[in-house]
């Protein structure tokens, strides 16, 4: 305890991007901050509302502040809770995510017996869901370093500049920014104790439609760092070769077509209208 009676300094601040899902994030929040009591330090949380109707209520938590952004995006509103936070270290999480309650101890301690390491990302989990009508995330190997489980220290986000505000998606940021900081700061580590849940979502036919603006992310990516083209095919049109490539791998996997007539329409529908607007912006 400090001796002049002021409170002790964060060990380590908790970002949470949100827009517009106010139960989600409600419950995310809670989980946090159990996760947050589990450390038996101090720790701050930073919601940081990117403009919801109507616009999220402040949390009666003296932990919680609630900062606001006017829909800039999540790599922005992001950097924005990186200017905020005050702990040595910045945990990222997404408002649809379910945290284990040992998720930040683990994310300190991996960084606390590792001081080359400049972050830690961990298991990201999802339970089973139907990937033609619902959307989720998962990665069980650390490789993708997900935005919903990931945890940098605050020098290191700094001195990259944080995530890149060209990133206008919720697409490649991520892995953007660690392989930045990889390379001009340190590594990144894998902790698969750092565990988190990402529930599948129910996904409308218009909401894959428009994920096909993701191409403009896949550009910025892969001009940044040409070695994780998958193919010989230019940059301006590799992104529609790996968008089929995955529609096709998953009418061939589980939970794709499965002799379902049904789920065939549904399937064509998804990867025709996601291809359409994709070549439209090529175009």
């Amino acid at each position: 305890m400090a001796s002049n009676g002021a409170a002790p300094p964060c060990a380590i601040s908790v970002v949470i991007p949100t827009k517009d899902r106010p139960q989600l994030l409600a419950r995310c929040v809670q989980g946090v901050l159990a996760a947050c009591d589990a450390t038996r330090g101090r720790c701050e949380v930073l919601v940081v509302d990117d403009a919801s109707t109507p616009p999220v209520a402040e949390i009666d938590d003296e932990r919680v502040h609630v900062l606001r952004t006017t829909g800039v995006g999540p790599s922005r509103a992001r950097n924005r809770g990186i200017a905020a936070a005050s702990a040595p270290v910045v945990a990222f999480t997404d408002d649809d995510v379910e945290v284990d309650v040992e998720w930040l101890v683990q994310a300190l301690a991996t960084l606390d017996t590792s001081p080359s390491a400049a972050g830690v990302t961990g298991r990201t989990d999802s339970p089973p869901f139907d990937p033609l009508y619902e959307h989720s995330v998962f990665d069980h190997d650390g490789g993708s370093y997900l935005t919903c489980n990931v945890a940098y220290r605050t020098s290191a986000l700094r001195a990259v500049g944080g995530f890149d505000r060209q990133f206008p998606h919720a697409a490649h940021e991520d892995r953007d920014l660690a392989w930045r900081v990889r390379a001009s700061v340190g590594e990144v580590a894998f902790n698969p104790a750092m565990r988190v849940v990402h529930p599948g979502r129910p996904f409308a036919a218009r909401q894959w439609d428009r994920r096909g603006r993701l191409v403009v992310d896949d550009w910025l990516l892969l001009r940044r760092f040409p070695d994780a083209k998958a193919s010989r095919l230019p940059v301006r049109v590799a992104p529609l070769a790996s968008m089929l490539r995955r529609w096709w791998s998953l009418a061939r996997g589980d939970g794709g077509i499965d002799g379902s007539p049904r789920r065939a329409a549904r399937w064509a529908r998804l990867t025709a209208g996601q291809f359409v607007v994709a070549s439209w912006v090529v175009a």
